[in-house]
């Protein structure tokens, strides 16, 4: 922001097309900071011509990529604008845990959170205070067990309950993609 306050607006995963929205755009809309090394793989916005024209099936996963995080974009707003920190948190959990799920079958109910609580709060739009008291709260009342950047949910389904979380990633229908 112009002054120099930071706003998280999306948490990328190893995979992620990182900057697609832009590509209708002229110039980018965001910056990307990374929480830890990373490889990228750059690819110019030129290259889309022939992909789009060679390949149906790929440009029809790109196309349900983008509707795919609409969709989760809207769920995050309404997550955001209408929950307490509590359901926020769990939320955020939940999603992180299942955009994990979609490159790693084995996974579980842990992951890694390399994030510090002043970047989760600029996520949630909540205090640095706020987000640790939750995680406190959290912890104790047993939905989830954290040891240093390891988060493991414990109380999963009535996560989902609480926040009314939808698991869009698994919810992904291909069956209208052209068939080769």
């Amino acid at each position: 922001m112009p002054d120099g306050r930071r706003q998280i607006v999306k948490i990328h995963h190893p995979g992620d097309i990182i900057g697609f929205p832009d590509v209708a755009l002229k110039h980018a809309t965001t910056t990307l900071r990374t929480v830890e090394d990373v490889c990228l793989c750059p690819f110019p916005k030129s290259s889309l011509d022939e992909i789009l024209r060679e390949s149906p099936r790929l440009s029809a996963l790109l196309v349900s990529i983008a509707l795919r995080d609409h969709v989760v974009l809207i769920d995050v707003l309404r997550a955001m604008g209408r929950m307490s920190a509590q359901e926020r948190i769990s939320y955020m959990l939940l999603d992180l845990l299942a955009r994990l799920r979609i490159t790693n079958h084995k996974m579980t109910d842990a992951f890694r959170l390399p994030m510090t609580q002043s970047q989760i709060a600029d996520y949630l739009g909540l205090t640095n205070v706020y987000i640790s008291k939750t995680f406190i709260r959290l912890e104790r009342e047993g939905f989830i067990q954290r040891d240093h950047d390891q988060i493991r949910v414990l109380r999963e389904d009535e996560m989902i309950e609480l926040t009314d979380f939808h698991d869009r990633y698994a919810e992904m229908d291909t069956s209208w993609f052209p068939q080769v």
